[in-house]
């Protein structure tokens, strides 16, 4: 009967090294993987808003920033030259593109 019991005791320490054993390697799974990227919904500009780029010849940058009505929304963005020839030509292509889909499905450059 004694030896039941140290059986018993055998196979219960057993499980919980297995356990063990099994908590530590997933946690290791979990630490190993990266994070999700989700990605993010932006939506299209209003027509009222305007975006305009100035130049402010004192510090040599560029001062990018949207209004309504005169009344500045968010943050202004200061670029440097290269960095403000990046943003125009990255917008000048986005357009492009824009159309050439747009002729391309026939739905017109008015959507």
């Amino acid at each position: 009967m004694i030896e039941n019991k140290r059986y018993v005791v055998y196979k219960s320490s057993q499980a919980l090294i297995h356990i063990l054993f099994w908590i530590l390697s997933s946690f290791g799974v979990i630490l190993s993987q990266e994070k999700a990227h989700v990605g993010e919904i932006a939506l299209p500009d209003s027509s009222s808003i305007s975006k305009k780029y100035t130049y402010d010849s004192e510090s040599d940058r560029y001062i990018f920033s949207k209004e309504i009505g005169g009344y500045l929304i968010g943050i202004p963005l200061l670029l440097s030259i290269k960095e403000y020839e990046a943003l125009v030509l990255k917008e000048q292509m986005q357009n492009y593109f824009k159309k050439k889909v747009q002729a391309l499905s026939g739905r017109g450059l008015y959507i």
